[in-house]
């Protein structure tokens, strides 16, 4: 799919479909909606969409909202990131419409919900009402430069953006060093789980009750020493799956 057309003086919505079922019924979407003056531009996946959103004041006077839809984990995990790294932008989710896939959506940092076969009429009163409500919010100044941490000294030691360096334990450092294996800085319960276990620890998949409330302590106790140093652990829960690293983060020998 390209870019769809933009129009001139309308708000900015960065769509991420995450899958397509119909991209005839798409197509006629975006169209549909370019001619209600809407400047749609289709992101290929959530790395586009988080350069575009971070770099959208080139779209100077203009309202910027994602649109994200598709699979339930993915926008979500689109929208922890977009919540953290660009706080003023709306996010518009669409994906099942059970009370979970909602509450999970929200609970992510999305704005406006709407059903994966939502018609025309509800997608676009939602993108006006996504609009209206921003339109009366303040304006705040955003950094110019997105915040980095950086990961020292093998993993030892997890640098805040202004510079506060603090030591990690292994467990602790074995739970950062998985989140920042992958491209998108998130693994699941399983996964981190596997990475923080001793060896005579038996991980089933998805792990049982007792192993998700481990790692809930572990972030816990994490988040309650960064506090104690002035700083906010970028780390998010993402809903009966796992945890994100929702910062950029350098890795450093």
């Amino acid at each position: 799919m390209s870019v769809a057309n933009e129009i001139a003086g309308g708000p900015v919505v960065l769509y991420l479909a995450t899958s397509i079922p119909d991209r005839n019924l798409l197509e006629q979407q975006i169209q549909a909606l370019a001619e209600r003056g809407y400047r749609l531009i289709f992101c290929p996946d959530a790395t586009a969409l988080l350069q575009l959103a971070q770099t959208r004041g080139r779209y100077a006077g203009s309202i910027c909202i994602a649109w994200l839809g598709g699979a339930l984990a993915e926008i979500c995990s689109a929208a922890v990131r977009l919540r953290m790294l660009c706080p003023q932008i709306g996010i518009l989710m669409q994906s099942d419409a059970t009370d979970s896939a909602m509450l999970q959506a929200l609970h992510s940092g999305g704005d406006q919900f709407c059903p994966r076969d939502a018609s025309l009429e509800l997608l676009a009163a939602s993108l006006h009402s996504l609009q209206r409500r921003m339109m009366q919010m303040p304006i705040i100044p955003e950094p110019s430069q997105p915040q980095e941490w950086v990961l020292d000294q093998e993993g030892w030691a997890l640098i805040s953006p202004v510079g506060i360096s603090f030591s990690l334990t292994s467990t602790e450092r074995a739970f950062i060093v998985r989140l920042l294996r992958e491209e998108d800085r998130r693994a699941s319960h399983y996964e981190l789980m596997r990475a923080v276990a001793s060896k005579t620890d038996v991980i089933s998949n998805p792990p049982g009750a007792s192993h998700i409330n481990r790692l809930g302590v572990l972030v816990s106790r994490m988040r309650r020493k960064f506090n104690q140093g002035g700083t906010v652990l970028p780390i998010r829960s993402i809903h009966n799956w796992g945890y994100m690293f929702a910062a950029n983060c350098q890795l450093l020998a």
